[in-house]
């Protein structure tokens, strides 16, 4: 069994080598091939020849060569490439940080603050270094102004910031309509659709501070990736496995613009990515990592374990978004259990489980319990749990509860009374003990 499982670690790794090189390779290509695009026509040997004479000398080569490759399409390549990544980098973490993945890069009204911001700068000063900088003010003030405008609201923050954002983006654009309608229709107006259109054609290797920036941007959101993906499976279950939503959200949303005690099983859980499940429950482990970390081995192999004890490692590799109700929840109980917390909440863990499911769920919480590592507080509407779990050995205390006042508290025998459940539940119920075992049985409504 351990042979088979260092087989499988292996072969994993390998497959994240090859993935992680045809990431690098990929765009390498591209801006290679890049090289070799336009009116002036090089050969494969001129490109390497081009490309290797800062360190061989140029011995061979025209110069008007050396000029196309080096000095025009290469910087030009390697924008265009950073600009992309920037841009791809920025929309992945806004569609993990607001769980949508229709999300882009410039919800927040970035794209017509910039543009805004550029157009003021082509009016007034008409320079280069004017124009990126008014450009990055401007995105930046449009994202500040989309959390003042969704501060101002306590309601769903996701949805008040969107909102934020698109208001932000129509007064923005307005006014950039304003900018246009007084800019010199010889000069001004056409430098400012050229830059909304976006060109890398003039960029050269003067031009490159702007990339730096992109790169810092790039930099920032890998520092946060995990937090990006803690984030994507809902605020409340991230606050719970110890992430800095507030503080996490604001600096991957800069970058992108430029638990340890207490353990959480909810209800239901909306799937937002297919991530897969060793991935989820890894994110149990957040509470352990610094603020810029990822998972270690030990991690890994914490996970692992939990995974085998709970007779869930068969789904390691499945997306998690394919699973059934009951396997899910099992994944969910995984996670939490990965905090290693003493006290673990469950708010009706077995509320959407077939018959099958429930019972295999309880099954594996008593036993949880039994290892004497968690206490469990759990919310149902389900009497015969308890009776179950205290028919398996389990210590057990109820908390009968109705229209938000408690009712009685103590051992199931106690609580689970045919009165109680009658004021509670309005039925007619019986309990039946069979000496080892105890049950409720309904009879029928009460009227």
């Amino acid at each position: 069994m351990k042979t088979e499982t260092a087989l499988q670690d292996h072969r994993h790794f390998i497959k994240k080598v090859i993935f992680i090189l045809l990431l690098l390779v990929i765009p390498l290509a591209f801006i290679f091939t890049a090289l070799f695009i336009g009116r002036y026509s090089v050969s494969v040997s001129e490109v390497f020849r081009s490309l290797a004479s800062p360190f061989a000398g140029g011995a061979g080569i025209s110069p008007q060569t050396l000029t196309v490759v080096l000095q025009l399409r290469l910087p030009r390549a390697i924008a265009a490439a950073f600009v992309g990544a920037g841009l791809s980098a920025s929309g992945t973490a806004f569609q993990g940080v607001f769980r949508n993945p229709l999300v882009d890069s410039g919800f927040l009204g970035v794209n017509s603050g910039a543009g805004f911001g550029a157009g003021l700068a082509i009016l007034l000063f008409g320079t280069s270094l004017a124009t990126y900088g008014f450009a990055f003010a401007f995105g930046v003030l449009a994202v500040i102004f989309s959390y003042m405008i969704a501060k101002i609201y306590k309601a769903v923050p996701t949805i008040m910031l969107i909102l934020g954002g698109t208001i932000v983006s129509s007064v923005f654009s307005a006014l950039l309509t304003l900018l246009k309608s007084i800019a010199d229709v010889n000069s001004e107006l056409p430098a400012i659709v050229y830059w909304l259109m976006g060109s890398v054609a003039s960029v050269s290797y003067k031009d490159f501070w702007a990339v730096l920036v992109i790169l810092a941007g790039i930099v920032g959101l890998a520092f946060f990736s995990w937090q990006i993906n803690v984030i994507s499976m809902g605020e409340k279950e991230a606050r719970t496995m110890g992430v800095n939503v507030v503080f996490s959200k604001r600096m991957i949303i800069a970058c992108a613009t430029l638990a340890k005690k207490m353990a959480y099983l909810p209800q239901s859980h909306e799937h937002s990515f297919p991530y897969k499940v060793l991935q989820v429950v890894l994110m149990g482990r957040t509470a352990y990592m610094s603020r810029f970390g990822a998972p270690t081995q030990e991690d890994k192999v914490i996970v692992k374990n939990l995974l085998d004890k709970i007779g869930i490692t068969h789904l390691s590799d499945r997306p998690y978004t394919q699973l059934s109700g009951g396997e899910l929840q099992m994944v969910m109980l995984a996670r939490s259990l990965a905090q290693e917390a003493p006290l673990i909440l469950m708010d009706e863990p077995t509320a959407h489980l077939d018959y099958y499911n429930e019972l295999l769920f309880l099954e594996t919480i008593a036993s949880l319990v039994k290892d004497g590592r968690q206490t469990i507080f759990m919310a149902t509407h389900s009497p015969n749990q308890a009776f179950y779990l205290e028919n398996r050995g389990i210590p057990v205390r109820v908390g009968l509860m109705c229209d938000g006042k408690l009712v009685e508290t103590g051992p199931p025998a106690k609580t689970l009374t045919s009165a109680n459940l009658g004021q509670v539940y309005h039925i007619e119920a019986r309990i039946l003990d069979s000496g080892d075992t105890k049950q409720v049985m309904p009879v029928g409504t009460l009227k």
